[in-house]
């Protein structure tokens, strides 16, 4: 395994192939060219180990690492501790065959001293831990993707960073980005766009412990320098001549609720070992032991803009948006699962009153069974409860309460859900033109009814279901109300009360009630007025005494009785929706 680093190694087996008796297992520790050391034994068997199957294991905790082969533990390290080492950094495993060169030896050309078309046999690999182990999380800022059980996104990324992968300029190519013995290039990274300052990803971490940041900063272009140590030339980084060097240093802060946020403070920098221009330098920050209760962390990016740098040569340079990416953020969490935050919004879905919504229950209603299942799984994972969670805050969101926009000309009223689009309409009613009329062999009422916008005064289309209630001048009865759509008579349900015709339309234009009288009475006329809207409440005394008096109205013509019966009890949800405005703001 490999430190995300790139100093500290823990080699589970090194096995050579002109040494086959023995299997190494080895603590690596340390900063290349600076305090480099490490610590393994090897292992002997009677028979080389590749003669046969064999399990090898470590198993690595905070204070010590143990090696075992057949269950049979070999070796135990411990140092490196001192070096804030593999103690307290996250690794990452890699399966590697080297050919030659360094400690394995020359390659041999001659093909007489190693076995030729050798296979490598694994069998079987397995990453486990103790039930009360601490987790890590990480994010590689490649493709977004949902979290998973290792793999977490940010909640909040704002709009001012750019995502590189690879490319031909020096700041994009994955090959400049690069750490490890064995190099892993990075090729997910982001950096801020030019111009702009401020910028930061948020990430919900339940139980979050430790912070760690991958970080890349620009070189020198005029260092170079070989380091024996290292076997390779050695840089430095922009960090090392800015004027004000935590200037450019990433910043943390903490929150409990993701609104109050704490600055970090004791934030340590590791620098490793620096490869020369073109290559980017490698700086990592860590934030150990958060506070106690923190679910929010909040990376921020340093604002490049103004910041300078010395090159050897004494130029002075400005630092540029590319300079400085982030490739990593990795976080160490308690292995718990916490469900207040779904408690809590399933108890406030719960409370909700189903009646003081037009739309949007059903689909919280679905979610909120989901989020019940997900509560007595003993099974469920911290992403299920946080995936339930977010459908849960999405649905809730997308309920629209009962809030009555209610129309009046002296004919006719209009009751219909308030929205943003109905706070700008006036309500029109004219007189049915006698070409209209003439459709009809009855005594006919015709309505022209259609909005205008208040700021322009012009006609605007209005499609949305909504409540008409037109006034009876007589006795006279009902015998259908109709669509006018154009030549075709479209008819529609409705009911009758001893002083109003009632019926639901979704969009407005001609509508026609006609009585069962023949053409011996002259239509009441319609005087066109302009109407603004009105948003009406009523206590729940008016409310009672407004449906028991729906309830006692005669019902609309006989053979139509069960068209009647049904929208009646329509009507009894009609006049709550109408009257009965309650504003539960959540």
């Amino acid at each position: 395994m490999e430190d995300e680093t790139g100093h500290d190694e823990i080699d589970i087996l090194e096995y050579l192939g002109q040494d086959s008796w023995d299997a190494w297992t080895t603590n690596h520790y340390g900063i290349l060219a600076k305090n480099k050391g490490s610590h393994g034994v090897p292992t002997k068997n009677y028979e080389a180990w590749s003669q046969a199957f064999h399990v090898y294991e470590v198993e690595w905790s905070p204070t010590h690492i143990s090696w075992y082969i057949d269950g049979k533990k070999v070796f135990t390290s411990t140092q490196g501790q001192e070096l804030d080492s593999m103690h307290h950094r996250p690794m990452f495993p890699i399966l590697e065959t080297q050919v030659g060169d360094g400690w394995v030896g020359d390659v041999d050309y001659s093909k007489r001293l190693t076995k030729q078309d050798s296979n490598y046999l694994i069998d079987w690999i397995r990453v486990y831990q103790t039930e009360d182990a601490p987790i890590t999380r990480f994010d590689n800022l490649d493709t977004p993707n949902e979290s998973t059980p290792y793999h977490i996104r940010p909640i909040v990324k704002t709009d001012g960073l750019t995502f590189v992968s690879h490319g031909e300029q020096q700041y994009e190519n994955k090959n400049n980005f690069f750490y490890g013995g064995q190099p892993r290039y990075e090729n997910s990274r982001l950096y801020v766009k030019e111009g702009s300052e401020n910028q930061s990803l948020i990430y919900k971490v339940n139980g979050v412990k430790d912070v760690h940041l991958t970080t890349y900063y620009q070189t020198l272009s005029d260092v170079s320098q070989y380091n024996s140590r290292a076997w390779a030339n050695e840089g430095a980084s922009i960090r090392s001549t800015v004027v004000q060097k935590d200037s450019l240093d990433f910043k943390i802060e903490t929150s409990l609720n993701g609104k109050d946020w704490t600055p970090y403070q004791s934030l340590r920098v590791v620098d490793n070992f620096v490869d020369a221009y073109p290559a980017y330098a490698r700086t990592t920050f860590d934030a150990y032991d958060l506070p106690s209760g923190t679910k929010y962390v909040k990376v921020i990016f340093p604002n490049y803009k103004g910041a300078m740098y010395t090159l050897r040569n004494g130029s002075v340079q400005s630092v540029k948006h590319t300079d400085i990416q982030l490739a990593k953020v990795t976080f160490l969490t308690d292995n718990i699962i916490d469900k207040s935050d779904l408690e809590a919004l399933k108890n406030k879905v719960e409370a909700l009153e189903k009646d003081s919504y037009i739309s949007g229950m059903e689909k919280l209603e679905q979610v909120l069974k989901q989020a019940k299942n997900v509560l007595s799984l003993s099974t469920a994972t911290q992403e299920d409860i946080d995936d339930v969670t977010k459908q849960l805050e999405e649905a809730l969101g997308q309920l629209i309460e009962k809030k009555v926009f209610m129309l009046i000309d002296k004919k006719v009223t209009v009751t219909t859900a308030k929205t943003e689009k109905t706070d700008d309409l006036s309500f029109v009613v004219k007189d049915a033109t006698e070409e209209l009329e003439k459709q009809f062999d009855k005594q006919v009422d015709i309505y022209d009814m259609y909005f205008v916008s208040n700021k322009t005064k012009e006609k605007v289309s209005f499609e949305q279901e909504a409540h008409v209630s037109v006034m009876k001048k007589d006795d006279r009865k009902v015998e259908q109300v109709y669509f006018l759509n154009g030549d075709k008579k479209e008819p529609i349900p409705f009911t009758v009360t001893d002083k109003e015709i009632l019926f639901t339309v979704k969009h407005f234009s001609h509508y026609a009630v006609v009585y069962n009288e023949g053409k011996t009475k002259k239509p009441f006329a319609i005087k066109s007025e302009i109407t603004k809207s009105n948003t009406v409440s009523m206590s729940s005394s008016l409310l009672k005494n407004k449906v028991s008096e729906e309830r006692k109205l005669p019902k609309t013509n006989e053979e139509k009785s069960y068209v009647g019966v049904l929208i009646g009890s329509l009507l009894l949800g009609l006049g709550c929706f109408v009257f009965k405005v309650k504003d539960n703001r959540i």
